[in-house]
């Protein structure tokens, strides 16, 4: 047998959760038998200007005297890239392949079926993998090691850093050791370091390196991990890496980081809100995107302006954009409450006419979609979405769409708002609505630049990322790759 293995990696398609699989920290036998708790779980994060990349390495003993298959369901990042996997079995090592999830698993079958050591990688959702396998040997170690790289957005002046653990209702602890440590490096100069976990120990090496740190016996994985890098300085910096690959064209890595918010330097938004309302919204959904659109328009200033929109089969408008002043904003928070669900979903058609709106020098017009859905009725060819998107990103109209519960359109979502340089978020049930969108809010009040381009001696640079060009905000960072 040989000593390094091929495991198998499916990350294509949403699979129906197995209800034996507890969650992060636990593996769980397939026949049934109890969950075989973590032994040790270590944890080591590089943090590079709001790039992080995570490997947890933990360790299992299976107590059981016969060989076990089990599964093991853990948390990511809902942005994060899966990168690595490697499984060690009684000092046997496997390394992970990518392959499409019905090639994959017909494999897995046949290899465990032969006796064979395979392991499988299954995407459950946006933020939750799957891993099968086997062999699970008695009374030696299995090892699980998982790497993923995630973009960490700098808010505020403060990078928030979130290591998932809470993802079981029944927690497991570690019969051992729990470790981590993340070592953080910064452009701009870090000012402060914290973490939220009782016991950990956080140093400035100097001032742009920062560590912190964490080890115990017997820890229980029963919450997220929290860390926050605080940077800023009074004057704007840029960071410029050149990377020089052994073929191919050399390419570059721009970081952009404003100076601390200023008052002068907010400027007024004009604000269309896109609500939802067809039969598919009936419910919590219906109630959940009205919760975020209140939100939204509590985050209006005095210099602002705000209209309502919301759709079904039909558009149906609160107005033109209008001053936020309390009687227009106490209007629109009627006009939000009245809204009935039921029809179809002219998702389409409320975006292209949202992004048609004429632009204003000197105010930022934005659109906010809260939907859940696949339009209907009405424009439906997403190259059309997409594309009307485009054309009002051009002229600095940015859109921000939420999609709201676990159901959504996530490509047509994501596109619309990368089309304009925007975001997109999704609003789980039961989840926290303000925060998010306070979040939003604060990065929209003030950009810094917009439209940001990248030249060298005057001249245009090839094969730019992000398309199209970013925005740069007070307490954020843009990253510019060519």
């Amino acid at each position: 047998m040989r000593c390094v293995r091929r495991a198998l990696i499916s990350a294509f398609g949403v699979l129906s959760f197995v209800a034996a699989a507890q969650g992060s920290g636990v593996l769980v036998p397939s026949d049934g038998s109890p969950p075989i708790a973590v032994q040790s779980q270590r944890v080591t994060i590089a943090f590079d200007d709001g790039l992080a990349r995570t490997t947890v390495r933990q360790t299992f003993v299976n107590p059981n005297a016969r060989t076990l298959e089990a599964i093991y369901t853990f948390p990511v990042p809902e942005s994060a890239a899966m990168v690595g996997l490697t499984l060690e079995v009684a000092g046997q090592r496997m390394e992970g392949v990518l392959a499409d999830r019905r090639t994959a698993r017909r494999t897995y079958r046949k290899l465990v079926e032969r006796a064979i050591d395979p392991a499988l990688l299954e995407q459950l959702d946006r933020a939750k993998f799957r891993l099968s396998v086997f062999p699970v040997a008695p009374n030696v170690p299995t090892v699980v090691e998982l790497t993923w790289i995630d973009v960490v957005p700098l808010r505020d002046g403060v990078f928030r850093y979130v290591h998932p653990l809470a993802d079981s209702s029944t927690p497991s602890t570690t019969t051992h050791d729990f470790t981590l440590q993340l070592d953080a490096t910064s452009s701009a100069t870090i000012h402060a370091i914290d973490c939220d976990l009782e016991g950990t120990s956080t140093t400035l090496v100097d001032a742009h390196r920062a560590r912190a740190s964490f080890e115990r016996t017997g820890v229980t994985l029963n919450r997220d991990v929290s860390i926050t890098i605080g940077v800023g300085s009074e004057l704007p910096s840029v960071r410029l890496r050149v990377f020089r690959p052994t073929s191919g064209d050399p390419y570059f890595a721009a970081i952009v980081t404003p100076p601390p918010l200023s008052a002068a330097a907010v400027i007024p938004r004009d604000v269309t809100v896109l609500i939802d309302v067809s039969g598919s919204m009936r419910g919590e959904k219906i109630e959940q995107a009205k919760a975020a659109a209140h939100a939204v328009l509590d985050t209006l200033g005095s210099r602002d302006r705000a209209r309502v929109v919301t759709f079904s089969d039909v558009l149906t408008r609160s107005g033109d954009l209008a001053r936020a002043t309390p009687e227009h904003l106490a209007a629109l928070r009627a006009f939000v409450d009245a809204a009935r669900d039921d029809g179809g979903t002219a998702l389409g058609d409320a975006i292209v006419e949202a992004c048609a709106t004429p632009t204003e020098p000197g105010r930022s017009p934005l659109v906010v979609a809260l939907t859940d859905g696949i339009p209907t009725i009405g424009e439906q060819r997403p190259e059309a979405i997409v594309g009307a998107a485009a054309r009002a990103g051009e002229r600095g109209a940015r859109v921000f769409t939420f999609g709201v519960g676990d159901d959504v359109d996530a490509a047509l979502l994501d596109g619309g708002a990368a089309a304009t340089g925007a975001a997109s978020e999704s609003l789980r049930l039961h989840g926290e609505i303000r925060s998010r969108i306070a979040s939003f809010a604060a990065r929209t009040r003030a950009p810094a630049m917009t439209q940001l381009r990248v030249s060298i001696d005057g001249k245009p640079v090839d094969d730019v990322l992000p398309r199209p060009s970013c925005d740069l905000h007070f307490g954020e960072q843009a990253i510019v790759v060519g």
